[in-house]
């Protein structure tokens, strides 16, 4: 049974220095499916719609991008003392030196393949189509390729902030969450949420709106796991905690530096 999973969102952010929480999940999503021989890759083209890339440099762009990305945690020794340093000095004001990976990373031969792409994804019985990041989701202009890709399609709802507390998000964003999910209500024979709260949240304003509900399965994000170094396992003499984030409003960190 093919499978047609959407990258569109690592491949716009292929040259980050590090991903973000959601392109985490996607390109988790995309390893996870490179075991299987009968997957596909997608990206969503403006004007062109829904495109396969070139199986064999996808694959290769998946795996390559990770171990960047992988590698663009510290991992050394010195570079946690330095955080760890930071943390036991009260009067510090300026964070540690970090030391960014190095930008130049080509993919000319993927680059080049983009530009070269075969025609439209056929609509071919017992395909699913996986799309994981929001992207292109609130552009209207996008739903008749959504319609058309595959016979069945599930989408991830990674959260419902903008709608449930437009406050901490920007202003347009709200308007572009309730896009998003119209196509998905529209579309979706099912949802992968990430946790029992954005089920309910998801359920509730699909209740509220009499939109189609398709079905919505709980399935939390994991980690990466690793050992840091011995070194760091030193107890910090004070009280402190430690929150990982992007820096946006809508992570409320005003609430957490009245604390």
């Amino acid at each position: 049974m093919p499978i047609l999973v959407d990258i569109s969102r690592i491949i716009s952010r292929r040259n980050a220095s590090a991903p973000t929480g959601i392109d985490r999940t996607e390109i988790a999503y995309a390893q996870h499916f490179l075991d299987r021989e009968d997957t596909r890759f997608t990206r969503c083209f403006p004007r062109l719609g829904i495109r396969e890339i070139n199986n064999t440099l996808a694959r290769q762009f998946i795996a390559d991008l990770a171990e960047r990305w992988r590698q663009s945690s510290p991992r050394n020794t010195e570079e946690y003392e330095d955080v760890r340093s930071f943390v036991e000095n009260s009067s510090a004001v300026t964070r540690p030196e970090t030391h960014a990976p190095d930008r130049k990373f080509a993919y000319s031969d993927f680059d080049q393949a983009l530009r070269f792409l075969p025609s439209q994804t056929k609509r071919t019985d017992g395909d699913i189509f996986i799309h994981v990041s929001h992207m292109y989701l609130d552009r209207p202009g996008y739903r008749g390729a959504f319609e058309r890709v595959a016979p069945r399609k599930i989408f991830f709802v990674h959260d419902l902030i903008p709608i449930t507390h437009a406050e901490y998000a920007r202003p347009q964003t709200r308007n572009q969450h309730v896009e998003r999910l119209k196509t998905i209500t529209a579309f979706a024979d099912a949802v992968v949420v990430n946790s029992e709260t954005t089920k309910s949240a998801l359920v509730d304003y699909i209740e509220q709106g009499n939109h189609r509900r398709p079905d919505i399965v709980v399935a939390p994000l994991g980690i990466d796991h690793f050992d840091p170094p011995v070194a760091t396992r030193q107890k910090i003499n004070r009280r402190y905690f430690i929150y990982v984030s992007t820096i946006e409003a809508r992570k409320n960190h005003a609430f957490l530096l009245m604390l």
